[in-house]
């Protein structure tokens, strides 16, 4: 959805950031990243990531890539 630029993906993807498969987790977060990356970081749940449990997570929360 990141990619595609699908309107009305956002709401859905800020759902999976609280989702319990970090791999979720992440890929949602990189949508939201290119979807809106100024909003995005602004996200309460962002915030929430930052201290998550996978490094890849924590990595692409802090704005680093998770590649």
């Amino acid at each position: 959805l990141g990619w595609l630029d699908v309107e009305g993906g956002w709401t859905p993807l800020v759902g999976l950031l609280s989702d319990s498969d970090a791999r979720v987790r992440l890929q949602a977060l990189k949508s939201l990243q290119r979807l809106d990356p100024v909003n995005a970081a602004a996200l309460p749940q962002v915030e929430v990531l930052r201290q998550d449990k996978d490094m890849r997570v924590q990595k692409a929360a802090a704005g680093g890539s998770s590649d």
